[in-house]
């Protein structure tokens, strides 16, 4: 039963580990894509309102980008020119909301009528195919390519497959030279695997699932063993003579089993850490494994054996 359990969690890891591997980038795509909707709808030159709209907009999706996450070691490598091409575009983003946080709008402002979305469209249709976050539904609900004059829907981030349909046929045409009107590239088999499971670039990961499946073991194997001690346990409820350094007390006895006992101390357990206890005369070494106020529990320093435990409960 309990390697069924080991199983069938460390299958369920390994689901979440790859799983969880496209989301957060998936939803970093569309957070970008944010961005993009902020800037090309140009509100923010209208007037003063809506300018601190946008910059509060921009503020607001620019701190869920992780651009570490969305761009990995392979997608850098593999695609060099549209890595730097969003780096850029970020950081001049930030940089942007950092002047206008500071009082400093006319830089802000400049920096965001330079940062035109279309240069990187191709960025965003690459991220699009690297990281696999096309989704059918949500491409269902888009009414068409986006508008000079359309704005972001209001609490909704554009979905990355809104890339797709709406950046590559809005963002590229007119807005780019046509020598950068080319198709995205395909992706090599090296890195086609973006979404899933890399543990050989990820030592850290690799080291923090093996620690997993060996505290998953450990704690699978104490819960076992508990309740195998549980199903032993013998309620007797019966006064005994204890031992607590030189002086000896009277204490009543809960349950026991071959392994230790609960017993009743009415608040004499201090911080003492060993006691001993008389059991149909002999005396037995346990070590306090936990208390409260009323109650403690101890195990003995060597497990009875099954002839001494039978004995003790015939006695009670």
């Amino acid at each position: 039963m309990f390697a069924c359990r080991l199983i069938l969690s460390i299958a369920l890891l390994l689901g979440f580990f790859q799983s969880a591997g496209a989301t957060p980038a998936c939803e970093n795509v569309d957070d970008v894509l944010e961005t993009v909707s902020l800037l090309r709808s140009a509100k923010f030159l209208d007037n003063e309102t809506l300018y601190d709209d946008t910059i509060y907009g921009l503020e607001t999706t620019l701190s869920r980008i992780s651009l570490p996450s969305l761009q990995p070691e392979p997608f850098r490598e593999a695609f060099p020119d549209e890595s730097r091409a969003l780096f850029i575009y970020i950081s001049n983003l930030r940089q942007a909301v950092a002047h206008a946080g500071a009082g400093y709008d006319d830089e802000a402002l400049g920096i965001l009528k330079d940062s035109s979305p279309a240069i990187i469209s191709q960025s965003l249709l690459t991220l699009n195919g690297y990281w696999n976050c096309t989704n059918s539904e949500i491409a269902n609900e888009i009414e068409g390519p986006l508008n000079n004059d359309n704005t972001v829907r209001k609490g909704k981030a554009l979905s990355a497959s809104e890339t797709e349909k709406g950046l590559s046929t809005s963002l590229t045409s007119g807005d780019i030279p046509s020598a950068e009107k080319a198709s995205p590239r395909t992706l090599p088999k090296s890195i086609s695997n973006g979404p899933s499971l890399d543990i050989k670039g990820r030592p850290l990961l690799f080291f923090s699932m093996v620690l997993l499946v060996i505290a998953l073991i450990y704690a699978g194997r104490r819960y076992s063993r508990r309740s195998r001690l549980r199903d032993h346990r013998h309620l007797i409820h019966r006064d005994a003579a204890f031992k607590i350094g030189k002086k000896h007390y009277q204490m009543t006895i809960i349950d026991i089993t071959q392994k230790g006992l609960k017993f009743k101390h009415d608040g004499l357990i201090k911080r003492q850490r060993k006691i001993r206890i008389d059991l149909n005369g002999d005396w037995f070494t346990c070590r306090l494994v936990w208390k409260n106020d009323n109650f403690a529990g101890a195990q003995f320093k060597n497990t009875l054996s099954d002839a001494t435990f039978e004995a003790i409960l015939k006695g009670s």
